[in-house]
């Protein structure tokens, strides 16, 4: 009767995460597609590119796990930014700090991923848009350098990275602001 409680408690968390990874692709996949299409009539050949980029990303994020190596996460950020810079003509300039080995960290899919997708939403000013990823072994800090905001309300996307961090136990998320930048930072938990 224990295990038995064990399996349905681990299936119910596991049907959790699952919803909550399967709430954050839509809004991507619609912007990428209307950037896509736009492309076609002005530069066929990055809308081809684009294309490809997007089937990348889409290949991975349909990936069956929820936690990945730092370093898969990684190649999913370079790519959707990739496609995102097609909306923002190359303003946005990503430096990747990695601070410890990349594979030895295993975090939520898409959590650094959707820290940059918040960055631009929320950050972008019409210029230039620096995003800072500083990765250490007991944090991932992802900065910009763009609008700041002094008190932070948790809307869809980062409710939902907290949860799913919580979730699979592996650490939580918090915020600092600073005069000229803006700072989210995932505190991992020891193993």
């Amino acid at each position: 009767m224990k295990y038995r409680n064990e399996l349905i408690n681990n299936q119910i968390l596991q049907s959790k995460i699952k919803a909550l990874e399967n709430e954050l692709n839509p809004h991507f996949l619609f912007n990428a597609l209307n950037s896509i299409s736009e492309l076609i009539y002005l530069n066929q050949k990055k809308a081809e590119k684009a294309t490809l980029d997007l089937s990348k990303f889409l290949r991975n994020a349909i990936n069956k796990e929820s936690l990945v190596s730092i370093n898969t996460e990684i190649k999913m950020v370079k790519t959707y930014l990739e496609i995102e810079n097609i909306r923002f003509d190359n303003n946005i300039v990503l430096n990747i700090h990695p601070l410890v080995k990349e594979d030895s960290i295993k975090i939520p899919k898409f959590s650094i991923q959707l820290l940059v997708e918040n960055a631009i939403k929320h950050g972008y000013k019409g210029n230039k848009l620096q995003i800072d990823i500083k990765i250490e072994k007991e944090k991932i800090e992802v900065t910009n350098n763009g609008k700041t905001i002094e008190r932070i309300v948790f809307g869809t996307g980062l409710t939902n990275l907290q949860e799913r961090l919580f979730l699979l136990n592996v650490g939580k998320l918090d915020y600092k602001t600073y005069k000229d930048k803006m700072s989210f930072i995932i505190y991992l938990k020891g193993k």
